[in-house]
């Protein structure tokens, strides 16, 4: 009872020294705080601003909230429709109460359902084991430290997480534990550091495949639509899939000139390599290391498929194909793709093929980003701030001095180097309601809107940029 009771005491005592102090964290997050609750609404309210202005100020709250890390993304998309509450964001055209129904409404609309359906659908992609699979097939063929691996597994990453959110969680999981046998010396330095970026990059790259691979691209569709300009599957594809291809192809080459092996010079050309594929896996039985190097992955056993696995990875890839590929030809019966990925989330989760705990273990905080998101363009477009902004331009003899393409040019490099140190998400949440509005101004929307949603992911020359970056 007593070495309980004393072990106890340790644990309570460890968790009141991880509690933050409160002095401390009023110090870091109270002049940020209180900037955003007091001032800025003071500011909006007292010198009468107009309504554009009044959204800008909001853009900048956001900004300061994020920045300062008072609280997570998530949370700060959720207080956004606060925000435009307290600072009367329409300002004196329309009373408090219809100017936060208006806020709350727009919460939520279709891309939250589409985002709710990616999900499902990634989960019962993990639970089928579909990335496991590819992965093993991967090891079982190519040496983990040759050249020819970490270019067939970066196009792989690349075209899975086209369709699987965070799907370079399970590759880099099956990979790390061949990587960190730092006894054995399994793998050189340079080979592990260049296979981590390779894989972390390629996510990002397929991230921009689709429009439903990402919420950045689900998003923008959304706003495309909600300035009635409508994005079909082919336009976006001809456009991310030649430019997603050539970044990792130029990824990878940088990547073995920048950490090169031991062994490289010594590697049959690629397409030989490719060549061979067959004799190689015709062979791989009587090669043990190929063997070895694939039992100490975490894939070593792979999901067993059952016929209710199968029909529900059948009926998701149907699912994908409904909302990317026929949803035009689907319309006049099911209407919108969002019906489509909520009878998805239905199928899945009522039929029990998921349970409760799973359905709980999914990134609901997506949700509140995509709400926040959306709260934030109807303020964009109602205050028309990104026509005064073009008008502003206009005054400053920006579009005198720069054209169209030039002009592409400098918002795609300020979109990758905020995506770069502000993370893909909050430049989603920022800057895309804003710049979609000035393509609409411009009359290119829908080429500035892809443009745009295809730099944010290419933005990620810090480790924090984005959640696959994180991860390895």
């Amino acid at each position: 009872m007593s070495g309980t009771a004393s072990l106890t005491l340790e644990d309570l005592i460890d968790q009141e020294e991880k509690v933050p102090d409160v002095w401390t964290q009023l110090a870091k997050k109270g002049p940020p705080l209180f900037s955003v609750l007091v001032i800025f609404p003071l500011m909006a309210r007292t010198l009468d601003l107009e309504s554009h202005t009044r959204c800008a100020l909001i853009l900048l709250s956001v900004l300061v909230l994020s920045l300062f890390e008072v609280m997570p993304l998530y949370c700060v998309a959720l207080f956004i429709p606060v925000l435009g509450s307290l600072c009367a964001v329409f300002g004196e055209v329309r009373t408090m109460l219809n100017t936060s129904t208006v806020l709350l409404q727009s919460f939520f609309n279709q891309t939250s359902f589409l985002v709710m359906g990616s999900l499902v659908i990634n989960s019962v992609f993990a639970k089928c084991g579909v990335l496991d699979r590819m992965t093993n097939f991967l090891l079982r063929r190519w040496h983990v430290e040759s050249k020819t691996f970490l270019l067939v597994m970066m196009m792989s990453t690349m075209f899975s997480c086209s369709v699987l959110c965070s799907g370079s969680i399970v590759v880099l999981a099956a990979i790390k534990p061949l990587l960190m046998e730092k006894r054995k010396k399994e793998v050189p330095a340079p080979c592990a550091k260049r296979l981590l970026l390779g894989v972390a990059f390629a996510a990002n790259a397929g991230s921009t495949l689709l429009p439903i691979s990402s919420t950045v691209n689900l998003i923008t569709v959304s706003l495309l639509r909600d300035f009635d300009h409508k994005l079909s599957l082919w336009s976006w594809v001809c456009m991310a899939l030649p430019i997603a291809v050539l970044a990792t192809l130029a990824t990878w080459w940088i990547l073995i000139h920048a950490y090169p092996a031991a062994g490289d010079e010594d590697e049959d050309d690629i397409l030989t390599a490719l060549r061979k594929k067959k004799d190689i896996a015709q062979t791989s039985e009587k090669r043990p290391s190929l063997i070895r190097q694939a039992s100490l992955s975490n894939l070593s056993q792979e999901v067993e498929l059952s016929m209710g696995h199968q029909f529900f990875l059948y009926a998701t890839l149907a699912a994908v194909l409904g909302i990317t590929v026929f949803a035009e030809v689907l319309e006049p019966v099911i209407g919108h793709p969002a019906i489509l990925a909520l009878a998805v989330v239905v199928l899945v989760f009522g039929s029990g093929f998921m349970t409760r705990e799973e359905f709980l273990g999914l990134e609901w905080d997506l949700l509140a980003i995509v709400g926040g998101t959306n709260v934030m363009a109807v303020m964009v477009r109602e205050t028309a701030l990104a026509a005064q902004g073009s008008l502003l331009l206009t005054q400053t003899g920006v579009f005198e001095v720069l054209s169209f393409w030039p002009l592409t040019a400098v918002l795609v490099a300020g979109l990758l180097a905020f995506g770069t140190f502000a993370g893909h998400s909050l430049t989603g949440v920022i800057m895309l309601p804003l710049l979609v509005a000035l393509g609409v101004k411009l009359e290119a929307a829908e080429f500035l809107a892809v443009m745009c949603a295809l730099a944010i992911p290419f933005g990620m020359g810090m480790p924090s940029a984005s959640f696959d970056n994180m991860a390895s």
